[in-house]
Protein backbone atom coordinates (compact mmCIF):
# COMPACT_ATOMS: atom_id res chain seq x y z
CA UNK A 1 0.00 0.00 0.00
CA UNK A 2 2.85 2.38 0.86
CA UNK A 3 4.51 1.66 -2.49
CA UNK A 4 1.24 2.45 -4.24
CA UNK A 5 0.87 5.77 -2.44
CA UNK A 6 4.43 6.71 -3.41
CA UNK A 7 3.82 5.85 -7.05
CA UNK A 8 3.62 8.78 -9.48
CA UNK A 9 1.01 6.90 -11.52
CA UNK A 10 -1.24 6.69 -8.46
CA UNK A 11 -1.35 10.46 -7.91
CA UNK A 12 -0.99 11.67 -11.49
CA UNK A 13 -3.22 9.11 -13.23
CA UNK A 14 -5.41 6.93 -11.02
CA UNK A 15 -6.55 9.59 -8.56
CA UNK A 16 -7.69 12.04 -11.30
CA UNK A 17 -9.37 9.18 -13.17
CA UNK A 18 -11.20 7.93 -10.07
CA UNK A 19 -12.36 11.38 -8.99
CA UNK A 20 -13.59 12.19 -12.50
CA UNK A 21 -15.44 8.88 -12.76
CA UNK A 22 -17.18 9.43 -9.41
CA UNK A 23 -18.20 12.98 -10.36
CA UNK A 24 -19.52 11.80 -13.72
CA UNK A 25 -21.60 9.00 -12.24
CA UNK A 26 -22.98 11.24 -9.47
CA UNK A 27 -23.79 13.95 -12.02
CA UNK A 28 -25.47 11.46 -14.33
CA UNK A 29 -27.64 10.15 -11.49
CA UNK A 30 -28.59 13.56 -10.11
CA UNK A 31 -29.48 15.03 -13.51
CA UNK A 32 -30.93 11.77 -14.86
CA UNK A 33 -28.64 11.63 -17.87
CA UNK A 34 -29.36 8.80 -20.30
CA UNK A 35 -27.05 5.80 -20.38
CA UNK A 36 -26.06 6.42 -24.01
CA UNK A 37 -24.72 9.87 -23.03
CA UNK A 38 -23.01 8.67 -19.84
CA UNK A 39 -21.30 5.48 -21.01
CA UNK A 40 -19.00 6.91 -23.72
CA UNK A 41 -17.48 9.57 -21.47
CA UNK A 42 -16.93 7.03 -18.67
CA UNK A 43 -15.22 4.69 -21.13
CA UNK A 44 -13.25 7.66 -22.48
CA UNK A 45 -11.57 8.08 -19.09
CA UNK A 46 -9.75 4.81 -19.65
CA UNK A 47 -8.99 5.69 -23.28
CA UNK A 48 -7.52 9.06 -22.25
CA UNK A 49 -5.33 7.30 -19.69
CA UNK A 50 -4.05 4.76 -22.22
CA UNK A 51 -3.44 7.48 -24.82
CA UNK A 52 -1.55 9.65 -22.32
CA UNK A 53 0.97 6.81 -22.06
CA UNK A 54 1.44 6.83 -25.85
CA UNK A 55 0.11 3.28 -25.96
CA UNK A 56 -0.91 2.27 -29.48
CA UNK A 57 -3.81 0.15 -28.19
CA UNK A 58 -5.56 3.37 -27.24
CA UNK A 59 -6.49 3.71 -30.91
CA UNK A 60 -8.49 0.46 -30.81
CA UNK A 61 -10.33 1.53 -27.68
CA UNK A 62 -11.01 4.96 -29.15
CA UNK A 63 -12.38 3.55 -32.39
CA UNK A 64 -14.87 1.38 -30.53
CA UNK A 65 -16.12 4.39 -28.57
CA UNK A 66 -16.59 6.57 -31.67
CA UNK A 67 -19.90 4.94 -32.63
CA UNK A 68 -21.66 5.99 -29.42
CA UNK A 69 -20.07 9.45 -29.44
CA UNK A 70 -21.36 9.99 -32.98
CA UNK A 71 -24.94 9.44 -31.76
CA UNK A 72 -24.46 11.90 -28.86
CA UNK A 73 -22.94 14.65 -31.03
CA UNK A 74 -25.57 14.30 -33.76
CA UNK A 75 -28.41 14.54 -31.24
CA UNK A 76 -26.79 17.72 -29.83
CA UNK A 77 -26.55 19.23 -33.36
CA UNK A 78 -22.77 19.35 -33.08
CA UNK A 79 -22.36 18.33 -36.70
CA UNK A 80 -18.65 19.17 -36.82
CA UNK A 81 -17.92 16.92 -33.85
CA UNK A 82 -20.19 14.27 -35.40
CA UNK A 83 -18.25 14.33 -38.67
CA UNK A 84 -14.91 14.36 -36.89
CA UNK A 85 -15.96 11.34 -34.82
CA UNK A 86 -16.88 9.30 -37.90
CA UNK A 87 -13.57 10.21 -39.53
CA UNK A 88 -11.76 9.39 -36.30
CA UNK A 89 -13.27 5.89 -36.26
CA UNK A 90 -11.53 5.00 -39.52
CA UNK A 91 -8.34 6.97 -38.89
CA UNK A 92 -7.76 5.42 -35.45
CA UNK A 93 -7.95 1.93 -36.91
CA UNK A 94 -5.44 2.90 -39.59
CA UNK A 95 -3.21 4.57 -36.96
CA UNK A 96 -3.15 1.41 -34.85
CA UNK A 97 -2.08 -0.64 -37.88
CA UNK A 98 0.70 1.83 -38.73
CA UNK A 99 1.95 2.16 -35.13
CA UNK A 100 1.90 -1.60 -34.68
CA UNK A 101 3.86 -2.00 -37.91
CA UNK A 102 6.76 0.06 -36.56
CA UNK A 103 6.44 -0.24 -32.82
CA UNK A 104 8.71 1.25 -30.18
CA UNK A 105 7.98 0.03 -26.66
CA UNK A 106 4.20 0.56 -26.29
CA UNK A 107 4.19 3.35 -28.84
CA UNK A 108 5.83 3.82 -32.25
CA UNK A 109 8.62 5.77 -33.92
CA UNK A 110 7.77 9.48 -33.78
CA UNK A 111 8.59 12.05 -36.45
CA UNK A 112 8.90 15.81 -36.67
CA UNK A 113 8.20 17.75 -39.85
CA UNK A 114 10.64 20.25 -41.30
CA UNK A 115 9.82 23.84 -40.38
CA UNK A 116 8.30 24.69 -43.78
CA UNK A 117 6.04 21.63 -43.84
CA UNK A 118 4.97 22.24 -40.25
CA UNK A 119 4.08 25.83 -41.12
CA UNK A 120 2.11 24.75 -44.20
CA UNK A 121 0.24 22.14 -42.15
CA UNK A 122 -0.94 24.76 -39.68
CA UNK A 123 -1.83 27.26 -42.41
CA UNK A 124 -3.84 24.58 -44.23
CA UNK A 125 -5.62 23.76 -40.96
CA UNK A 126 -6.60 27.41 -40.42
CA UNK A 127 -7.87 27.75 -44.01
CA UNK A 128 -9.85 24.53 -43.73
CA UNK A 129 -11.31 25.75 -40.42
CA UNK A 130 -12.53 28.99 -41.99
CA UNK A 131 -14.13 27.09 -44.87
CA UNK A 132 -15.78 24.63 -42.48
CA UNK A 133 -17.05 27.50 -40.31
CA UNK A 134 -18.57 29.24 -43.32
CA UNK A 135 -20.35 26.06 -44.44
CA UNK A 136 -21.60 25.18 -40.96
CA UNK A 137 -22.79 28.73 -40.30
CA UNK A 138 -25.29 28.22 -43.13
CA UNK A 139 -26.89 25.33 -41.24
CA UNK A 140 -28.59 25.04 -37.85
CA UNK A 141 -25.30 23.84 -36.34
CA UNK A 142 -24.77 24.73 -32.70
CA UNK A 143 -21.68 26.91 -31.95
CA UNK A 144 -20.34 26.64 -35.49
CA UNK A 145 -17.11 28.56 -34.87
CA UNK A 146 -15.95 26.24 -32.07
CA UNK A 147 -17.42 23.08 -33.52
CA UNK A 148 -15.83 23.66 -36.93
CA UNK A 149 -12.43 24.05 -35.27
CA UNK A 150 -12.93 20.77 -33.42
CA UNK A 151 -13.79 19.12 -36.74
CA UNK A 152 -10.72 20.41 -38.61
CA UNK A 153 -8.14 20.31 -35.81
CA UNK A 154 -9.35 16.92 -34.63
CA UNK A 155 -9.20 15.50 -38.15
CA UNK A 156 -5.74 17.02 -38.75
CA UNK A 157 -4.48 15.41 -35.54
CA UNK A 158 -6.07 12.07 -36.41
CA UNK A 159 -4.42 12.06 -39.85
CA UNK A 160 -0.98 13.05 -38.53
CA UNK A 161 -1.36 10.47 -35.75
CA UNK A 162 -1.14 7.79 -38.43
CA UNK A 163 2.42 8.92 -39.14
CA UNK A 164 3.17 9.74 -35.47
CA UNK A 165 3.95 13.39 -36.23
CA UNK A 166 4.57 15.46 -33.09
CA UNK A 167 4.00 18.88 -34.71
CA UNK A 168 0.26 18.93 -33.98
CA UNK A 169 0.48 18.97 -30.18
CA UNK A 170 -0.68 22.62 -30.03
CA UNK A 171 -3.68 21.84 -32.27
CA UNK A 172 -4.49 18.87 -30.03
CA UNK A 173 -4.60 21.00 -26.89
CA UNK A 174 -6.60 23.79 -28.60
CA UNK A 175 -9.11 21.24 -29.90
CA UNK A 176 -9.86 19.78 -26.47
CA UNK A 177 -10.10 23.31 -25.00
CA UNK A 178 -12.71 24.14 -27.66
CA UNK A 179 -14.64 21.01 -26.74
CA UNK A 180 -14.58 22.05 -23.09
CA UNK A 181 -15.82 25.53 -24.04
CA UNK A 182 -18.67 24.09 -26.15
CA UNK A 183 -20.01 21.94 -23.34
CA UNK A 184 -19.67 24.79 -20.84
CA UNK A 185 -21.84 26.92 -23.12
CA UNK A 186 -24.34 24.09 -23.62
CA UNK A 187 -24.67 23.65 -19.84
CA UNK A 188 -24.93 27.43 -19.31
CA UNK A 189 -27.80 27.53 -21.79
CA UNK A 190 -29.81 25.17 -19.60
CA UNK A 191 -28.74 21.64 -20.56
CA UNK A 192 -27.56 21.00 -17.01
CA UNK A 193 -27.63 17.21 -17.39
CA UNK A 194 -24.61 17.56 -19.72
CA UNK A 195 -22.46 18.69 -16.81
CA UNK A 196 -20.80 15.27 -17.02
CA UNK A 197 -19.27 16.30 -20.35
CA UNK A 198 -17.80 19.42 -18.75
CA UNK A 199 -16.27 17.22 -16.05
CA UNK A 200 -14.85 14.87 -18.66
CA UNK A 201 -13.30 17.58 -20.82
CA UNK A 202 -11.65 19.15 -17.78
CA UNK A 203 -10.04 15.76 -17.21
CA UNK A 204 -9.33 15.46 -20.94
CA UNK A 205 -7.42 18.76 -21.02
CA UNK A 206 -5.15 17.45 -18.27
CA UNK A 207 -4.60 14.07 -19.96
CA UNK A 208 -4.05 15.66 -23.37
CA UNK A 209 -1.25 17.78 -21.96
CA UNK A 210 0.27 14.63 -20.45
CA UNK A 211 -0.04 12.92 -23.83
CA UNK A 212 1.76 15.76 -25.60
CA UNK A 213 4.58 15.74 -23.03
CA UNK A 214 4.93 11.96 -23.43
CA UNK A 215 5.12 12.23 -27.22
CA UNK A 216 7.81 14.92 -27.07
CA UNK A 217 9.87 12.94 -24.53
CA UNK A 218 9.69 9.79 -26.65
CA UNK A 219 10.64 11.74 -29.77
CA UNK A 220 13.70 13.20 -28.00
CA UNK A 221 14.62 9.75 -26.68
CA UNK A 222 14.41 8.25 -30.17
CA UNK A 223 16.33 11.17 -31.66
CA UNK A 224 19.15 10.59 -29.18
CA UNK A 225 19.22 6.91 -30.08
CA UNK A 226 19.36 7.74 -33.78
CA UNK A 227 22.30 10.05 -33.18
CA UNK A 228 24.05 7.25 -31.33
CA UNK A 229 23.13 4.86 -34.15
CA UNK A 230 21.71 2.42 -31.64
CA UNK A 231 18.17 2.31 -32.94
CA UNK A 232 15.98 3.46 -35.82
Amino acid sequence: MKCLLKSKNFWQEYIPLSLTFILQVVGAIIFKQSFIRTFPICFSLVIALVNSRANRYGFLLGASNCVIYAIVFFSSRLYGSFGQTLASLILQLVAFFMWNKKSYKQATVFRKLKTLWSFLLHVATIVAWLVAFYVMSKTDANMAILDSFVLIAGTACAITDIFAIVDTIVLRVLSVLCQLAMWLIIVAKGSIFDITYVIFYLYSVYMTIRLCVKWVLLYKEQKALREQKQYL
